[in-house]
């Protein structure tokens, strides 16, 4: 029997604050200042190497970016991470004033520590994106509704407090007779420590890879 897993996707809405250069997809550049921003809001001891921190299997920056961390408390190599970051399709030279939206998807334990999510969210926009570090304000935050998945609903407004919506499992659905896949943004999977490409890819593969097994 599968297990609903807690899966929630929030939308955040950013105003420009300086002229910013989005590239035609902004995920590597969001997920880069994300990590320092929850860096930068979650450390007690800044300066000092995750992997000599004595807080290293307690912090939330090593599960959701420290590799060789996770893998003190985890049982694969490269444990899956428990967010997904939605970086929107704006792209170009982005004017000061407009809104610029992104989404992350939270899942499981990581739905609890939406307050610290969002503070390096904040600081993410606050620090500046790109080469430049063209700022950008955190101003709305939306939670998707778990059941009608075209409803948003405001949890927080620019100087309000956050009220994030009771979390409901997300039902995992009867496996299909036939499935197809789109990737729609960069995917970079590994087995056996190689690439999977094209020409080494199949269903049974892509099974391991995703469950970490084939019956």
């Amino acid at each position: 029997m599968v297990t609903a897993i807690p899966v929630v996707r929030y939308r955040l809405s950013y105003r420009v604050i300086e002229p910013v250069q989005l590239p035609e997809y902004a995920g590597s550049m969001w997920r880069g200042a994300f990590g320092r921003g929850l860096k930068q809001a979650v450390c007690v001891i800044p300066g000092r190497p995750c992997e000599c921190c004595p807080l290293r299997t307690s912090c939330l920056y090593p599960l959701f970016f420290g590799a060789d961390v996770i893998r003190e408390v985890a049982r694969f190599a490269s444990p899956p991470r428990p967010f997904v970051l939605e970086p929107g399709t704006q792209h170009g030279v982005v004017a000061a004033g407009t809104l610029v939206q992104m989404g992350i998807v939270l899942v499981a334990g990581a739905i609890a520590a939406l307050p610290q999510v969002l503070q390096g969210l904040y600081r993410a926009g606050w620090y500046g994106l790109g080469q430049q570090h063209s700022r950008l304000e955190l101003v709305e935050v939306e939670q998707q509704d778990t059941v009608r998945l075209d409803r948003w609903q405001p949890i927080l407004h620019e100087g309000g407090l956050l009220r994030p919506l009771p979390v409901q499992p997300l039902a995992i659905p009867a496996v299909p007779e036939w499935l197809r896949l789109e990737w729609v943004t960069p995917l970079r999977l590994k087995r056996q420590q190689h690439l999977i490409t094209l020409g080494r890819s199949s269903c049974r593969i892509w099974w391991i890879v995703y469950y970490g097994g084939c019956r």
